[in-house]
């Protein structure tokens, strides 16, 4: 994917997440912002909009502890999918909010 492709797409979470914008591979590690730890963003509201995710505590030694860090993989995937995606998981990414607000 072009490099323009996700700086255009980082508008659809805008203070919610972010994210570096990678140089090849299959993956991009998205932090989200404001809550301590992505399990429940993963577990339920992610997964209630059909978007499959893998929280970073899969990749961490020690799965007990908090992360900030979901990794999304965009290598079967189609600009306009990636689009739905992100446009989903941005109003999952508010609902985890409003309870901080």
């Amino acid at each position: 994917f072009p490099l323009y492709f996700f700086k255009q797409r980082k508008s659809h979470v805008v203070g919610l997440a972010e994210w570096n914008i990678p140089k090849g591979g299959m993956f991009v590690w998205l932090k989200v912002n404001k809550i301590k730890d992505v399990m429940e963003l993963a577990d339920k509201e992610c997964i209630s909009h059909g978007i499959f995710v893998i929280p970073g505590h899969a990749f961490n030694y020690d799965r007990s502890k908090p992360e900030q860090h979901i990794r999304l993989s965009y290598s079967f995937s189609t600009p306009e999918e990636i689009d739905e995606v992100l446009v989903l998981s941005g109003p999952s990414l508010y609902l985890i909010y409003l309870p901080s607000f």
